[in-house]
């Protein structure tokens, strides 16, 4: 059986930074099934030369809009 990642191990998504789809999956502590079911919910993955990408940026664009605050794109 799998271990689960305990949230100590766990990394941070910056919004600046790019993340190989594995990699974001790691850093973020989830799994291929958690990740189809944020990409149902709306989660931008990029697609390029046969592999899969998201954006920190998206990913915390996301978030806001699951928690009912969308991301307008302006800081204030």
């Amino acid at each position: 059986m799998r271990q689960k990642t305990e949230p100590d191990q766990l990394g941070t998504i910056s919004d600046d930074t790019t993340y190989p789809l594995a990699v974001f999956q790691k850093t973020a502590g989830i799994g291929k099934h958690a990740l189809s079911q944020l990409r149902r919910q709306g989660l931008r993955v990029i697609r390029t030369g046969g592999r899969a990408y998201v954006r920190g940026k998206d990913f915390s664009s996301f978030l806001a809009t699951l928690s009912g605050n969308p991301d307008t794109g302006s800081e204030s």
